[in-house]
């Protein structure tokens, strides 16, 4: 492999992006490129260490600085320069004497996103995507979810980047580095907690604190039909269920089929598997081993798929123009029943079913448990509790050697963050047939409060016959945002004690509850530090300075205001019987 390193790139607006190239030594002629754009420095981050793999099969691999990272010039600008900078690179690839003028990408998380960006400006020389790991929705995935922010996400991201300047070395849960969240809890406004944690003071990190709504800062970056509708190349794109960007995944994907030309070109697999091993198949790059123990989930040989083989003949089928790229439009693998089914797009069709919540006996909490019945209550007192800013719920909980894991995207047992005054609990009976979820899961709640804003919380866990509550879907669990819940564009205070409904959203779950099983919903109002913990004041979030005061929340569950879990429910005999 030949390496040419330190290429400069120039863009439109004179500035200068740095790249490595890696070629085959014994190239005949010019080549296809893939190339990737990362802001996690060119030969520490991202996929410069597939070179070998990209050239020995007869691609060029280019691997470029973002704006303002590694040795590039310019300021760094989360998604907004993405676009138009990703088209100049693509462009100048195509051009030069080592190439043949067809360019794919290659990347996930940031760099998968990314791909989104570039190819809504369309550049003339790119063939294909592979975006995976995506997010698109700045008020649903980042910075936000359900309009609450995500206060962790944003700090540690932040921290990592090349031109933070940050040593991440503080010891914190599963062993990583980490940053001590609860000596700031509610010290001073958010928008300066950045700099009580790191020592810095980020300019992108002011920007996500200050522009709350879905205002025109987001408008910029939002992936709508709109931009979906002006992509007309191939895609395939990966995520897992245990991957907190499998929701923009999801939705990229249903984008460019429902809005797209080239929408019969799109095409998914969804595995069992987490962020950081998703685009390989669930095996690490490094090792080629599969990443077979996720949580407390442990997954069969089937489950693994080798995802680099499946994107070399995408790449051999955009840009090298070998035949179609023979694969289903969706690939995806059912946890619970352990297998892989094909439908003929996602979601597959489901009959969305609705789980109701009711509480007879009092207030519902762990020891006691409300119910999850398929027929609406009758009538009911509401259940009550007190949401405390200043002892949030925690969004890890303790493994079984004296650890603490995030609950971030793992299906670990949350029992220890459920046995709370502040937490309701409802469950189902035990099931006696499988059933079966396939395909985008949430809460609608019927809630009041006597604050003026706060949050409402949940977790989906699938409860095992020994009592382990297994945390569903790719969240930390689904969170909303009161004054964002008509939407995120603009506020609506609420009205003391009057009801409201809210939908908390669990994004997509692939999962067969078993026999013996119970389904269970926990609501709360706090899951921090992964989300910012609301005051209640209804001032500012940004800038509120003010005491934070202790909310007195209630959750119907009745006739007339029925709180329910929207399920929706896939019949697998008929995949079953095509699936080997």
């Amino acid at each position: 492999m030949e390496v040419q390193e330190g290429l400069n790139i120039p863009l439109r607006d004179g500035t200068k992006l740095v790249a490595d190239l890696y070629l085959p030594r014994d190239a005949d002629g010019p080549l296809p490129v893939i190339l990737e754009v990362t802001p996690y420095e060119r030969r520490r981050g991202g996929y410069y260490d597939e070179a070998p793999y990209w050239t020995s099969h007869g691609f060029a691999f280019l691997a470029v600085d973002a704006r303002g990272q590694g040795d590039s010039e310019g300021t760094f600008g989360f998604f907004h320069d993405t676009g138009d900078d990703n088209y100049d690179v693509i462009e100048w690839a195509a051009a030069q004497p080592w190439a043949n003028g067809k360019v794919g990408l290659r990347g996930s998380s940031f760099t998968g996103s990314s791909q989104y960006y570039a190819a809504v400006k369309n550049p003339p020389s790119l063939r294909c995507i592979v975006p995976n790991a995506v997010v698109l929705r700045p008020a649903e995935e980042l910075p936000r979810n359900g309009g609450a922010f995500k206060l962790r996400w944003a700090v540690e991201w932040l921290a990592h980047l090349s031109d933070s300047g940050i040593t991440y070395s503080i010891p914190g849960v599963d062993g990583e580095g980490g940053f001590d969240y609860d000596h700031i809890l509610h010290e001073g406004a958010l928008i300066d907690l950045d700099e009580k944690l790191t020592g810095q003071d980020n300019a992108l990190f002011n920007a996500f604190v200050e522009n709350d709504a879905l205002n025109a800062y987001w408008q910029k970056i939002a992936m709508t039909a709109r931009e979906f509708s002006r992509i007309d190349i191939p895609v395939l794109t990966f995520t897992g269920w245990f991957d907190g960007t499998l929701p923009g995944t999801v939705y990229g994907y249903q984008g460019v089929r429902s809005h797209a030309p080239a929408d019969h070109k799109a095409h998914i697999v969804i595995g069992p598997w987490q962020h950081g091993t998703l685009t390989n198949g669930g095996v690490d790059r490094r090792t080629g081993e599969p990443v077979r123990n996720v949580g407390l989930l442990s997954f069969p040989d089937h489950a693994f798929l080798d995802g680099r083989q499946l994107t070399l003949d995408f790449y051999e089928s955009c840009l090298k123009d070998e035949g179609e790229f023979d694969h289903p439009a969706a690939k995806v693998y059912v946890t619970g029943s352990d297998i892989w089914i094909e439908p003929e797009t996602y979601p597959p069709p489901a009959d969305t079913r609705a789980f109701y919540l009711s509480a007879q006996d009092g207030r519902p909490v762990l020891a006691t448990p409300g119910q999850l019945t398929w027929s609406k209550p009758g009538a009911q007192t509401p259940s009550h509790f007190t949401y405390d800013p200043h002892n949030p719920v925690p969004e890890s909980v303790p493994t079984p050697d004296g650890g603490m894991v995030r609950l971030q995207s793992q299906p670990v047992d949350v029992t220890p963050v459920q046995d709370r005054d502040d937490v309701l609990v409802f469950e189902s009976e035990p099931l006696a047939e499988p059933l079966t979820v396939i395909g985008n899961v949430r809460l609608q709640l019927w809630a009041a409060s006597d604050a003026l804003d706060t949050d409402f919380t949940s977790h989906l866990a699938d409860v095992r016959p020994d009592g382990v509550a297994i945390k569903l879907g790719p969240q930390s669990g689904a969170n909303g945002r009161a004054r964002y819940r008509n939407s995120f564009e603009r506020e609506t205070p609420i009205v003391p004690d009057e009801p409201f409904e809210i939908s908390l959203d669990y994004f997509d779950i692939g999962h067969t509850f078993q026999p013996g099983h119970r389904v269970r919903v926990s609501v709360s109002s706090s899951n921090y530090p992964w989300i910012s913990a609301n005051p209640n004041t209804g001032l500012p979030i940004a800038t509120d300075t003010s005491p934070p005061k202790a909310a007195r929340q209630t959750v119907f569950h009745d006739q007339v205001l029925s709180s329910r879990l929207m399920l929706p429910v896939v019949d697998l005999t008929p995949y079953i019987a095509d699936t080997p």
